[in-house]
């Protein structure tokens, strides 16, 4: 226990500065995360649990800590999984202006999730080309 204690303030020490806080705090979402799972994994009621797990897994989903709104307790959630979705989503938001819904729309799809596989480029592209379609229908 004492160890374990002592790792953690050694590793809250290396994060200090602007990324270091930022890193706590998401240290600290998907520490909740956890114990919610958790929480959930050991309860008695059947249906509320059922209910627990589909709002959870929605919500997980929607974050893009799930790759599957289904599959709440087959996938660990980490601090790499939580940044680079983020980042993915704030790249977006820069590239394609202020238009939420392509960015939720190409963020949905289950490739974007996997940090494995790269996103396709035909996504990119027809989101691109809609995007200019709809500018100039409103130029016009």
């Amino acid at each position: 226990m004492g160890q374990r204690l002592e790792e953690n303030v050694s590793k809250k020490n290396k994060m200090t500065g602007k990324h270091g806080k930022f890193l706590i705090f998401y240290q600290k979402i998907i520490f909740k995360i956890s114990n919610l799972k958790r929480s959930l994994f050991f309860l008695k009621n059947k249906p509320f649990k059922k209910y627990c797990e589909i709002f959870l897994g929605k919500k997980l989903f929607n974050l893009g800590l799930l790759v599957d709104p289904n599959l709440v307790f087959d996938k660990k959630i980490t601090i790499k999984n939580f940044l680079n979705r983020r980042l993915f989503v704030l790249a977006l938001k820069k590239k394609f202006g202020k238009n939420y819904k392509d960015v939720k729309f190409l963020c949905k799809k289950k490739r974007l999730f996997l940090n494995s596989s790269p996103i396709l480029k035909t996504e990119i592209m027809s989101l691109l080309s809609r995007k200019m379609e709809s500018r100039l229908s409103f130029e016009n």
